[in-house]
């Protein structure tokens, strides 16, 4: 009867154990990067949809610095086949103009921004008339009332040799 008895509390144990370690989160990722998807540039606005808020590894050529307090960069692909916009993260950027040109390695994180009505209306309630603009023609230029805009905001941006 006691050996039964351990049986039972030893087992209600274990099954206390097992379920207590599955509702608890699993550390992941790596900070070298070593979980996230590599992707080109050129197939970067077809993919990310699948990667938003995914860590994605992509390298290609800094084409130009962006005006808007150096915060980030268009990055094209080896022979200039596509383009996106990495934007710097907390301990990432200001980049400098002497980056323009550069083969690097960007490690980050995939977002989307939606431009439709609504969010021109944002920009311009901030007093942001060009960037308002800009979205307007978008649209117009996309002939679509909504466009989904796919970027990086970066972790790390290595410059290779």
């Amino acid at each position: 009867m006691k050996a039964l008895k351990t049986s039972v509390i030893l087992s209600i144990i274990l099954l206390f154990s097992a379920a207590v370690s599955a509702g608890v989160p699993q550390k992941r990722g790596h900070k070298n990067g070593k979980d996230a998807v590599k992707i080109t540039v050129k197939d970067f606005n077809k993919k990310a949809p699948e990667l938003v808020g995914k860590k994605v590894v992509i390298e290609g050529v800094v084409k130009k610095i962006h005006k808007n307090n150096n915060k980030g960069f268009t990055l094209t692909g080896d022979n200039m086949k596509g383009w996106l916009n990495v934007f710097g993260g907390k301990n990432v950027g200001p980049f400098s103009k002497d980056m323009e040109g550069e083969h690097v390695r960007v490690t980050g994180i995939v977002r989307e921004k939606v431009i439709d009505e609504n969010t021109i209306k944002q920009a311009e309630e901030k007093g942001k008339e060009k960037l308002a603009e800009n979205f307007r023609k978008r649209l117009e230029k996309a002939g679509k009332d909504r466009v989904v805009v796919y970027s990086i905001r970066a972790k790390k941006v290595e410059i290779l040799k």
